[in-house]
């Protein structure tokens, strides 16, 4: 074995401690180094590989070879332990193998020189070497002598020229174009010319084809004209809408009691507000609807008092809207925008009747719109309505589960059922309400928040 070389095996006969016969089962093999601690085998912790009929080999690593002695024990369970000592040889492993790089010492040097020079021809052959060249593309430092040159030429000129044939070389050369172009006969002035008007007349014909196949000046006249319509009709609209707008505002910039609509139907203004004016049905409308609206901010809206007493058909602020025809709501979305929230909620304030039902079978749910649509999507999730009051630290609570109408995009709403068994807990006017979606996670959003006023019936309880 040689000192600190990988790749080295060695092997060992083991039998059974019961017979005698050939050990075929596994063995794992210890390594003591220079006398010391014995170690189990690093390499596949010490696995050997039974080659057969009992003979197991391991293939130590590299370090384990670096002992002046080593002795490798084998061990396998029923078998008699085996062990082998080594002495490694540590002057094998610097032997030169064959492919190693080798060095001349000075006197094999000058020997070899020697020995090359005490040849009397000194040629590669004699040495018994022979060298093969293969294509040589480079010719640097190649040169023909005078005497080559002149053969070459002599040669060349005997294959090509025939001193009784002075023409032989031209004939040879007008020959072979011939064979690659038969019409060379054709190759005159006139030839050339004829050729080149036959293809310049087909190139000038796709030419016409191609502009042919564009639009005639007829068609981008009536193009232009129909462009010039539109163009007239945009700029007479914009006129138009110049001059109107002026004469609807005042001098701050607010719309005149006494406007037009845009169709040119006057408008006459009653308490400050410009009256709507609508055809057919709900024409007789028209200054009802006014005590029905007030101005918040840019918005019309309805007021306290119409939501309070339209839901029972009381006073001059109940207007069926449904007798509205096509004409009457044209009339009225030309005009402002009005914005309601059902008969019984405003966006932030809810008025209810104390005892009364707020049912969807009766279209009376508690409608929450969000025409924004910038609450979280609240599918999967649960909202509560929660109406509260705050007594002597304590609150007082109605609650009720909403129903998600559209969940998620600018149409989201949640609509909200009370029943009489709940309102009927509305005994004072002024309450708090919070309308909030939870989702399980945990994950809680408020969605609206507001003041809830109730319209409280004493004699609720004399009635019960």
């Amino acid at each position: 074995m040689q000192k600190n070389v990988a790749g080295q095996k060695i092997g060992c006969q083991l039998v059974s401690a019961s017979d005698g016969s050939a050990f075929t089962g596994s063995v794992t093999v210890y390594i003591t180094g220079d006398a010391g601690t014995q170690a189990i085998g690093s390499v596949g912790a010490g696995a050997c590989a039974h080659e057969g009929n009992g003979y197991h080999t391991y293939a130590p690593a590299q370090a384990e070879t670096n002992y002046d002695l080593i002795a490798f024990t084998f061990v396998g369970a029923g078998a008699i332990t085996q062990t082998l000592q080594v002495y490694p040889d540590a002057t094998v492993a610097s032997r030169a193998i064959a492919g190693d790089a080798m060095t001349l010492t000075s006197g094999e040097r000058s020997a070899v020189g020697t020995a090359v020079w005490a040849s009397g021809t000194r040629t590669l052959t004699a040495f018994s070497f022979s060298v093969t060249v293969g294509t040589n593309n480079d010719k640097t430092g190649y040169a023909l002598t005078s005497g080559e040159r002149t053969s070459i030429a002599n040669e060349v000129e005997a294959q090509i020229i025939d001193d009784t044939d002075s023409e032989k070389v031209l004939t040879a050369i007008t020959d072979k174009i011939a064979s690659v172009n038969p019409s060379l006969d054709d190759l005159t002035l006139a030839g050339i010319a004829s050729a080149v008007r036959t293809e310049l007349a087909v190139e000038l014909a796709r030419i016409d084809a191609s502009v042919a196949s564009r639009a005639s000046q007829t068609s981008n006249n009536t193009i232009a004209g129909y462009i010039d319509t539109e163009v007239a009709n945009i700029v007479a609209g914009v006129a138009d809408l110049q001059n109107r707008v002026p004469a609807a505002l005042g001098a701050n910039g607010n719309m005149k009691a006494d406007v037009r609509d845009f169709n040119g139907s006057a408008a006459t203004a009653t308490g400050g507000r410009p009256e709507v004016i609508v055809t057919g049905d709900a024409a007789t409308a028209g200054t009802r609807f006014l005590t029905m609206i007030e101005l918040d901010a840019a918005v019309y809206r309805f007021t306290e008092n119409s939501l309070e007493m339209g839901p029972g058909g009381e006073g001059g602020a109940s207007v069926n809207v449904a007798s509205f025809d096509v004409s009457a709501l044209n009339q009225l979305s030309a005009f402002k925008t009005i914005t309601t929230v059902g008969p019984v909620i405003s966006n932030t304030r809810i008025k209810l009747v104390q005892g009364d039902d707020y049912l969807e079978d009766d279209d009376r749910q508690l409608p929450f719109p969000n025409p924004l649509g910038n609450w979280p999507d609240l599918a999967g999730a649960t909202v509560t309505l929660t109406i509260w009051r705050d007594v002597d630290g304590e609150p007082i609570k109605i609650t009720a589960t909403g129903e998600i109408v559209t969940a998620a995009g600018v149409d989201q709403q949640v609509d909200v059922e009370l029943t009489a068994a709940k309102t009927i807990d509305l005994d004072v006017s002024d309450w708090e309400f919070d309308l909030v979606a939870r989702w399980t996670g945990p994950r809680t959003v408020t969605l609206r928040r507001g003041k809830c006023e109730a319209v409280v019936r004493p004699w609720i309880e004399e009635e019960d």
